[in-house]
């Protein structure tokens, strides 16, 4: 899989949602290259569905499991994050995938300030402090995967969705910043960009512009949908971060995946 030669640990930001894409690719990674997770979310870890989660991926994919709480919608949340992890692994994380993400659907003059500045902590500032932190350990050992959760919208621009296409055109910015000062150290840095995808966001999303555009569910789905007519899965995403993981890769960085069904093309 890699060239290290111990066990790899991976930090998968927003990953406790049943359904979401954070814990899709966290199984993909303990199940494919048996890497120790840090499942991260807002909720308590004290809480029993917290608890209950990790519990179940632990035994089923017998691997370390740990759950932090933080919000990253602060940098000092996202600094909080770091310097918890560095209490369980000292010498730092192999693999680190920002995931963690949270949109605005409006037109631009309807958009608070602090809803802008919000998202765009979240979805873009967070993802830049964890980086920031964890890449020095990765260069030192020679080998770690920086893996950006985007989506098409930072490829191509949508209307009523400056804030969250502004966050993920930054993102993909930066991913490829980082892999260009990555390259040759045996680190890499890449975006994984996915269309509409069959979680729980996607339906609040849905909702939402029902009511504020006035159309019907049916409607809605008609320009929330990616033109293949399926949603992607969490799964599929899960299965891309983990050939990023992988020697295959190895020579793949600063780079944009696509996942949406041709809706970019």
């Amino acid at each position: 899989m890699t060239s290290t030669n111990h066990a790899l640990t991976a930090l998968v930001t927003g990953s406790t949602r049943c359904n979401g894409i954070g814990l899709g690719i966290a199984k993909c990674l303990a199940k494919n290259h048996n890497m120790n997770i840090i499942l991260h979310g807002t909720r308590d870890g004290a809480t029993k569905e917290v608890e209950k989660c990790r519990g179940d991926f632990a035994k089923e994919y017998n691997v370390s499991v740990h759950y932090i709480q933080a919000d990253l919608s602060t940098s000092s949340g996202a600094q909080q994050l770091c310097e918890q992890i560095d209490v369980i692994y000292p010498d730092g994380i192999d693999v680190l995938v920002n995931n963690a993400g949270g949109g605005h659907h409006n037109l631009v003059e309807d958009v608070p300030l602090q809803v802008w500045e919000s998202v765009l902590t979240t979805n873009l500032t967070s993802p830049f402090v964890l980086i920031k932190h964890f890449i020095t350990a990765m260069k030192k050992r020679g080998w770690g995967r920086i893996i950006n959760i985007s989506s098409m919208f930072g490829v191509r621009a949508h209307a009523k969705s400056a804030v969250y296409t502004s966050s993920k055109h930054g993102l993909n910015g930066l991913t490829k910043a980082v892999g260009k000062e990555t390259a040759g150290t045996g680190v890499t840095c890449n975006a994984v960009c996915p269309g509409y995808v069959e979680t729980e966001l996607y339906f609040k999303t849905l909702e939402a512009v029902v009511e504020k555009d006035g159309v019907s569910k049916e409607e809605a789905k008609t320009f929330l949908m990616n033109p293949t007519k399926k949603l992607v899965t969490p799964e599929q995403i899960g299965e891309t971060v983990s050939f990023l993981c992988s020697r295959a890769a190895d020579n793949t960085t600063a780079a944009e995946f696509l996942i949406d069904g041709a809706h970019s093309a």
